[in-house]
């Protein structure tokens, strides 16, 4: 048995129009911690996302380019 791919066709749109298609498209989305303690507790206070990161692979991306538009 084969193992089966991780990942998904994507169709990419602008203003309503198919521009291009990605083949075997992943995304990955992480996030810093902001920990804020107060003076009377070893844990924080507040725990909040802080700068987040967006990564994006694909196996193949096709793009479409019109030059008469």
């Amino acid at each position: 048995m084969s193992t089966p791919k991780l990942g998904r066709n994507a169709r990419l749109f602008k203003d309503g129009v198919v521009i291009g298609y990605a083949k075997d498209i992943s995304v990955k989305a992480s996030a810093d911690l902001i920990k804020e303690y107060s003076m009377d507790s070893l844990a924080p206070a507040i725990v909040a996302p802080g700068k987040q990161t967006f990564t994006w692979s694909a196996e193949k991306l096709y793009m479409r380019i019109n030059f008469f538009s």
